[in-house]
């Protein structure tokens, strides 16, 4: 079986086109790893990537939500657990320029 992780960046955008045309062998399915936080634009570009999918025999899209990011931030838990994934927060260093704290959710929100 062949998946196509769809972030929804630019990559694996043209990747999930490329394989539904035919440019690429044909994936089986396509699966989006919500996080529950993910900027509206993000959302309404699904939303059309799904219509396009439907009107042109594009590959199948799953969408799996097993957590959220925001309300964990929140609460101050992950999973029940009382404890923190770092999120890709960024941070502005002493010398002007831009930093970026350690993150750890890709696997918590992404992979699993």
């Amino acid at each position: 079986m062949t998946i196509i992780s769809l972030g929804l960046g630019v990559q694996s955008v043209a990747l999930y086109y490329m394989s539904s045309l035919g440019q690429l062998p044909r994936a089986d399915y396509a699966i989006v790893a919500d996080t529950g936080r993910e900027k509206t634009a993000t959302y309404a570009y699904l939303d059309k990537l799904m219509i396009w999918a439907k009107a042109n025999n594009g590959i199948d899209i799953i969408v799996r939500s097993e957590k959220n990011l925001y309300a964990d931030l929140l609460e101050g838990q992950n999973s029940g657990k009382k404890r923190f994934a770092s999120i890709p927060a960024y941070t502005q260093n002493s010398d002007g320029s831009q930093g970026m704290l350690r993150r750890q959710c890709t696997n918590e929100y992404k992979i699993r």
